[in-house]
């Protein structure tokens, strides 16, 4: 499995040499500085954010190893994948999740617009500047074109607590990911390899990942939601981000709602008609699973309104992308 995390390294710094994953880190302090706040050590920061990802993302491992009653040798390397799917490659010796680390920078962008425009911290007036952060953001990515700047770093200060509820949300998204990706190897689904194309900054490379069906996908959406829910009902405190807890239940529909959006924006931009060939569209995802699980669940640990705020963000979804 090294060899593999190895050679997908390279190629990563091959497509993306200037990519910052601390950029947005230090472009959030800056904020708070202006507000008299003072900032933390940056150099820290830098230093532990690596380990803090790793342990997030094992402390999920260990979930699912206790959900799935199997002890799971899993790993992840970043990488960017022009898709809006994780993916994993199979090896002799474990389990390696590739994570495209430019998609969650978009989510986690999206994550603050969404959540500040939900309380009513983003004005009618500032509509049209912050729906043209969403075009901008979405079709950087869409175009392969990443570049290092943070459009949403005002939001920042706007409200301490509602800034919490942006990354509880972006976290969410996170997990379930995570969750789906894992899920692909407790359940053994594997139909073989095959190469995918990635492409960023004028830069092309071919990186073989393993291979699923259809039906596969919905299964693993279907468990991935289990392993979810056990995060979300977790009473082990030492989980880092278990913020998620908080109301977001939906969030993996929510997800397949905001990547529908990004397919129709795709369509028109591109002037064609996508299809799906190696996942199931978006909102197939949504309805086998929202079928599956009811998310209006009184039992969830910190329910509250579920259905509810589900149905506001969508809103809030709708009225943000309306122009496409």
């Amino acid at each position: 499995m090294n060899e593999i995390k190895d050679d997908l390294s390279n190629n990563y710094q091959y497509l993306m040499p200037n990519f910052n994953e601390l950029g947005k880190i230090k472009e959030i302090w800056k904020e708070y500085n202006k507000a008299g706040i003072s900032s933390p050590d940056i150099d820290n920061i830098m230093a532990t954010f690596p380990k803090i990802n790793e342990s997030f993302f094992q402390e999920i491992v260990q979930i699912a190893s206790r959900v799935s009653s199997k002890d799971l040798n899993i790993e992840y390397c970043p990488f960017i994948l022009n898709d809006y799917n994780l993916a994993a490659r199979s090896a002799a010796d474990g389990y390696l999740i590739i994570i495209d680390e430019y998609l969650l920078s978009m989510l986690y962008d999206l994550s603050y617009i969404l959540t500040f425009k939900k309380y009513k911290y983003i004005q009618k007036k500032e509509n049209k500047q912050y729906k043209d952060i969403i075009i901008t953001i979405l079709t950087d990515y869409l175009d392969n074109n990443i570049k290092n700047r943070n459009l949403i770093s005002e939001l920042y200060t706007k409200d301490y607590e509602t800034a919490e509820f942006a990354v509880y949300l972006y976290n969410s998204f996170k997990v379930f990911m995570f969750a789906h990706e894992i899920s692909h190897h407790i359940l053994k689904h594997t139909e073989g390899t095959y190469f995918k194309e990635c492409c960023m900054n004028n830069r092309s490379c071919n990186i073989e990942i393993d291979k699923t069906s259809f039906d596969q996908e919905f299964e693993a959406d279907a468990y991935g939601y289990k392993i979810f829910l056990e995060v979300l009902n977790t009473a082990d405190n030492s989980i880092n981000y278990t913020y998620c807890k908080y109301r977001y239940e939906y969030a993996p529909l929510f997800l397949f709602d905001i990547f529908d959006k990004i397919d129709r924006i795709k369509e028109k931009i591109l002037n064609y008609k996508i299809k799906y060939i190696t996942h199931p569209s978006p909102m197939e995802r949504r309805k086998k699973l929202s079928n599956q699980y009811n998310i209006n669940n009184p039992n969830i640990l910190y329910y509250k309104d579920t259905l509810y705020n589900y149905n506001i963000m969508k809103r809030v979804l709708q009225k943000m992308i309306i122009n496409w």
